[in-house]
C-alpha cells in the first residue's frame, strides 16, 4: 500500500512535467489507432512505475498498457500511466494514473491519482476507499430522472450499440456524459458525484483500480476479480447499489 502511493505521486510528478509541455503544444505524440493517442509521456511514466515495483517486489508481475506484460508472479500490477491520453496532449485536465495490485483471489489494491489536483484515490480490499486519506462512499441515488452517468465508447463495439446505449438513457431522462477517461469516472462513482460508468468494451488496466474503489465504496460492479478480465477486460458497470438494479435491466447485462 505504501509503495503504491508513492509510485503513483512520483510518477504523477513526472507526468505532470509533460503536461506542461502538452499544454505549451511541445509534446511529441503519435496514434496506435482511431483516436488512441499516444505521447512520449506514457512511455515514461509507465517505465518508472514498472521500474519502482520491480526494485521492491521482484516476483510480482507487470501488466501494463504501454509495455505489456511480464506475466502473473504471486501478484500482478495493473497500470495505465496516463488514463485519459487524448486530454493529455491536448492540455486538458481530464486525466489520471491508474494503479491497482491483482493475486489470484482478486483485486487487493487500487490507485488514481490525479496529479494538477493533487488528489489521490485509494482503496484496499476489504478496508473501504478513499480520497486523500477520507472515507468516500457511493451515492443514494436511484431515481433514474435525477441520476447521472458516464459512458465511455469503444471502437470495436461500433456506433450502433453507442448510440443505443445512450438512446436507453434518453428514453429514461437520465443524464449522460463522456469523459474520455474510465478510471477518473468511476473515482467519480466512488466518491458519490455520479451514479454509475458503464462500457461495452474496455481493458483492465483503464478500469481495475476504479472498480476496487467503486466496490469498497459500496458500490456495485460488474465482474473483475478473475484473470481472464486482467488479461481480456470486458464490458464494465460500476454503479451504487441503489441503482444498479434499474441499470442491470437498461442495459439487459446478464439477460
Amino acid at each position: 500500500m505504501e509503495l503504491g502511493l508513492e509510485t503513483a505521486r512520483e510518477a504523477g510528478a513526472l507526468a505532470l512535467s509533460y503536461f506542461q509541455r502538452a499544454q505549451n503544444g511541445e509534446l511529441q505524440v503519435t496514434t496506435k489507432g482511431t483516436q488512441d493517442w499516444l505521447s512520449e509521456a506514457d512511455g515514461a511514466v509507465e517505465m518508472l512505475i514498472r521500474k519502482r515495483f520491480a526494485e521492491h517486489f521482484p516476483d510480482d508481475g507487470f501488466f501494463g498498457e504501454e509495455t505489456g506484460s511480464t506475466g502473473f508472479g504471486q501478484g500482478t500490477w495493473v497500470v495505465d500511466p496516463i488514463d485519459g491520453t487524448a486530454n493529455f496532449v491536448r492540455g486538458i485536465n481530464l486525466w489520471c494514473i491508474s494503479i491497482a495490485y491483482y493475486q489470484p483471489d482478486g483485486a487487493k489494491l487500487g490507485f488514481i491519482y490525479e496529479p494538477v489536483e493533487d488528489r489521490m484515490y485509494s482503496a484496499r480490499s476489504g478496508a473501504g476507499a478513499f480520497c486523500n486519506g477520507q472515507p468516500i462512499r457511493v451515492s443514494g441515488q436511484a431515481d433514474p430522472e435525477r441520476s447521472l452517468v458516464i459512458l465511455g465508447y469503444s471502437h470495436s463495439i461500433g456506433v450502433e450499440p453507442h448510440l443505443d446505449t445512450i438512446k436507453r438513457l434518453a428514453r429514461h431522462h437520465t443524464e449522460y456524459r463522456r469523459l474520455g477517461s474510465a478510471a477518473l469516472a468511476l473515482s467519480l462513482v466512488a466518491a458519490g458525484r455520479v451514479e454509475a460508468y458503464y462500457e461495452m468494451e474496455l481493458n483492465s488496466w483503464d478500469c481495475l483500480a476504479g472498480l476496487l474503489l467503486v466496490q469498497e465504496a459500496g458500490g456495485v460492479c460488474t465482474p473483475f476479480a478473475s484473470r481472464e478480465f486482467i488479461e481480456k477486460g470486458g464490458l464494465v458497470l460500476g454503479c451504487n447499489a441503489a441503482f444498479a438494479d434499474h441499470l442491470y435491466k437498461l442495459f439487459e447485462i446478464g439477460a
